[in-house]
């Protein structure tokens, strides 16, 4: 016994030994149970994003911009296409530090505007970038010699918009570019799921009023690359889907003509279908190229485009509000005979002036035009008639009437951006300015200046609703996909054809008969009808005296001339005005009158 006592004997079954194993296993169980819901996370619960994840360090996805649909005018001619361009596109995660200044430097940009087109990624997705949809092939051989100490970098092709016709259809087409961070921020909720950052869209013109017509499904190109970012193969090709193509009402050989006519001068030209509106060419000058705007546009450029003091980006035909000179007399013609204040044959004796209280307002012509009908006063622009019949009326009447021809509200033309010109009015002034309006204050309306603002295209428009016999209508680009038989007409003036026949044998004895001021627009085997206006810019008091060849340029009235042909049955109407041009019947009445010729026989005018 005494020697058994001084051992320990190991016995399994003794408590500590149990308890012991009871600790290890449940230890081992917890680990192994631990263990099983890793797998469970990671196997099943976070697999399908795992594998994704995995995917992604393997896969890389490019997006392939759709080309755009094509644009033609009337008759099929192609006037945007699209041509093959070379993207650069940069995949973050495999592009080193090392490398921003050589990329930089072959793109011709600083590293910090590289830096900026980088804060595009989101941070831990192999996505590339877009740093440069437009490399020249300098640049692109450039990269592709580069290549393997340029990891990370992408050429890819794409298509990018061609013109046919750069300058001549600036101002109708517009130009695509990249989206901007502030366009996709001022989108609404439904606009801007149609778009991301990097999209192109249009900017101006047809490509941007159409541009969910035109700019189709963009595709996609994913390639499997190893861990060094090596193409080993394309995994998946999604072809794009080209955009809707649009078929335009411009006649391209009338609008070549009239840009070539326009070349030179400040101002615009537009002709349209007095019928129904569609509109046959749109020339706003000066122009620019809207092909260097769908690509590389320097900031010397774009600085030259800003800075022209004559706004090249603006499309004078919508955008620019000039006082109508003596083109506004028709529509105080049109009041007077409907409202009876005069008749065709009411007669004044013109002595050159005209007064109103304290205040003297000449005529045009010296010594006056002496006895004068309706019919004389529009054939040989007589403002002391215009400004008597102005007084009877009232400036609201005016205003009355103005409206009814579309004057005073956007014409309604699928452009971005029209105006809506000023018909003033007595209450109008008294909001604006806070006085009343005065007796003297008439007369300058009467003949189209004081407060009158109109857009050439308005003028179009009212002088085509009387060409037309009395509907005023929505002028128009597009001439497909959309119904051809639709009915553009807005309204009816609701004025008699007795009255409206008055008015226009006034604009038929313009051009053809002695005395009449614009004998420039005549055409041999053509009865063209037209009225011709002169307005007056700010001038210096120093040149009131002055013969209009001694003012400079930029003092100059300008010419305004608006016509419609065949007369009796009118095809087409123009309106020409030629900034600073002064009168317009040697400036403007030229131009209408050849384009009206080019565009009734064809293109056989030299």
């Amino acid at each position: 016994m005494a020697m058994n006592d001084e051992f320990n004997v190991y016995d399994p079954e003794s408590p500590g030994i149990k308890s012991t194993y009871r600790i290890l296993l449940i230890i081992i169980s917890l680990f192994v149970f631990v263990l099983i819901v890793r797998l469970w996370y990671l196997q099943i619960y976070m697999g399908a994003q795992l594998e994704f994840y995995s995917q992604n360090n393997h896969l890389r996805r490019i997006d392939i911009i759709a080309p755009r649909g094509n644009i033609y005018d009337r008759n099929g001619v192609l006037l945007a296409d699209n041509s093959v361009s070379y993207s650069l596109y940069i995949t973050p995660p495999e592009f080193k530090d090392t490398e921003w200044k050589t990329v930089a430097n072959i793109l011709h940009m600083s590293v910090h505007d590289l830096n900026a087109k980088l804060s595009s990624w989101d941070g831990f997705s192999y996505t590339p970038v877009l740093i440069d949809p437009y490399l020249s092939w300098d640049q692109v051989s450039q990269i592709l010699a580069d290549k393997p100490f340029l990891p990370g970098t992408t050429v890819q092709w794409q298509t990018k918009r061609l013109y046919t016709n750069g300058t001549d259809m600036s101002h109708i087409l517009g130009y695509v570019r990249q989206i901007s961070d502030r366009e996709l921020d001022n989108f609404n909720r439904s606009a801007r799921a149609s778009y991301v950052s990097g999209d192109f869209i249009g900017k101006y013109g047809i490509e941007k009023l159409y541009d969910h017509q035109l700019r189709g499904k963009d595709g996609a190109i994913v390639k499997l690359v190893d861990a060094t970012g090596k193409e080993i193969k394309t995994y998946t090709y999604i072809d794009p889907v080209q955009g809707t193509s649009l078929t335009l009402t411009v006649d391209a050989k009338l609008q070549d003509y009239t840009s070539k006519l326009m070349q030179g001068y400040i101002g615009c030209a537009v002709a349209m279908d007095p019928t129904t509106g569609a509109i046959l060419a749109m020339v706003s000058e000066p122009s620019y190229d809207i092909n260097d705007f769908s690509s590389h546009l320097t900031p010397l450029q774009w600085n030259k485009v800003l800075n022209d003091p004559y706004h090249p980006l603006e499309n004078k035909c919508i955008q620019g509000m000039f006082a109508p000179g003596s083109t506004y007399k028709p529509v105080l013609a049109i009041a007077g005979l409907e409202l009876h204040v005069v008749e065709p044959k009411t007669t004044i004796f013109d002595p050159g002036y005209f007064v109103v209280g304290n205040r003297i307002y000449h005529d045009w012509k010296k010594g006056g035009h002496g006895i004068v009908d309706m019919h004389k006063a529009i054939v040989q622009s007589c403002d002391t008639y215009f400004y008597r019949l102005g007084t009877l009326l009232g400036v609201d009447t005016i205003a009355k009437y103005a409206r009814l021809l579309g004057f005073g509200r956007p014409t309604g033309i699928d452009l971005p951006s029209e105006k809506a010109g000023l018909v003033p009015t007595s209450q109008w002034k008294e909001d604006t300015f806070h006085e009343q309006w005065y007796p003297g204050d008439t007369p300058p309306i009467a003949i189209g200046q004081g407060y009158d603002l109109v857009t050439p295209l308005q003028l179009l428009v009212a002088y085509s609703a009387i060409a037309n016999g009395g509907s005023v209508m929505r002028p128009h680009l597009l001439y497909y996909p959309t119904a051809t038989t639709l009915d553009y007409t807005v309204s009816k003036l609701g004025v008699s054809k007795k009255i409206l026949d008055v008015v226009r044998r006034g604009l038929l004895g313009v051009v053809n008969e002695p005395g009449g001021t614009a004998p420039g627009a005549r055409l041999k085997d053509i009865e063209v009808a037209g009225k011709t206006g002169t307005a007056q810019v700010i001038r210096e008091s120093a040149f009131k005296n002055v013969p209009e060849s001694k003012i400079p340029e930029i003092y100059r009235d300008n010419a305004w001339f608006v016509a419609f042909a065949p007369y009796a049955a009118p095809r087409i109407s123009v309106v020409v005005l030629v900034e600073h041009g002064g009168h317009g019947g040697f400036a403007s009445a030229p131009i209408a009158r050849n384009m009206i010729d080019f565009y009734l026989h064809g293109d056989s005018i030299p």
